[in-house]
C-alpha cells in the first residue's frame, strides 16, 4: 500500500508530544553529544502497509557521520508510555526500514513535501536509534517508577517544562510551538 505525505503542519493544537516535535524540527538543527544533527522530516510511516498513523518515525535526522531516527515521550507522569515501550519502537522502526527501505525510496518515495530529502537506503546502512524526552519524563519514570534504561539505545533529556507548550498556547485554538533554549544531555542512571 502507498503512502503519500504532503507538508506536515507546523501551526498545531496539540501542547504535548506532537508540539514538542514540531519545536525540535521548527528549531533548526541540534547538538548531540558534540555532532550537530539537522532535522529532515517528521512523522513517515515505514512499516509494510505504510497507512496514516501506523509505524511512524517521530523525527529523522542526518549528521556528518550518519542518520539519526528518534523515538520521542513528552510528559510528567504516564502511566502508559514507558522508556521499554519507546525502546521497542525504535527496534521496530530499525527493524521496518531495513526491510522496507527499496520500497520506501523506489515505489513511495515517503517523505513530507515540506521536509528535506533522504535516501532510505542510507538510513538503512548507516543509522544511529535514539530516545528523546523532557527531563519530567525521565524523572517520573527513572527516579519515581524506577525503570530502567534500554541498554542498547542511547537516551537524551532535554530540560523543557512540561508546562511550556499549554503557556505558548495560551489559550488560543492553535499555535506554533518554540522549543526553549535548551540542551541534548545523555541520560544515566
Amino acid at each position: 500500500m502507498k503512502t503519500n505525505p504532503g507538508n506536515y503542519s507546523t501551526i498545531i493544537k496539540s501542547t504535548n508530544e506532537t508540539a514538542f516535535q514540531r519545536a525540535i524540527i521548527l528549531n533548526g538543527p541540534s547538538v548531540i553529544d558534540g555532532e550537530t544533527i539537522e532535522w529532515l522530516d517528521i512523522e513517515l510511516p515505514v512499516d509494510r502497509h505504510r497507512t496514516a498513523r501506523s509505524c511512524c518515525v517521530d523525527l529523522i535526522g542526518r549528521s556528518k557521520s550518519s542518520y539519526v531516527i528518534c523515538e520521542l515521550k513528552f510528559g510528567d507522569n504516564s502511566a502508559t508510555d514507558n522508556p521499554d515501550d519507546a525502546a521497542t519502537e525504535i527496534r521496530r522502526y530499525k527493524k521496518d526500514i531495513q526491510y522496507n527501505f527499496i520500497d520506501l525510496d523506489e515505489e513511495d518515495n515517503v517523505h513530507h513535501k515540506n521536509g528535506e530529502h533522504f535516501y532510505w537506503k542510507d538510513v538503512a546502512s548507516n543509522a544511529r536509534f535514539i530516545i528523546a524526552a523532557n527531563k519530567a519524563y525521565w524523572d517520573y519514570w527513572l527516579y519515581h517508577r524506577g525503570a530502567e534504561l534500554p541498554e542498547d539505545i542511547n537516551c537524551y533529556s532535554l530540560d523543557v517544562d512540561v508546562d511550556c507548550f499549554k503557556e505558548q498556547k495560551n489559550g488560543h485554538e492553535s499555535y506554533e510551538p518554540v522549543l526553549p533554549d535548551c540542551h541534548w544531555t545523555r541520560v544515566k542512571k
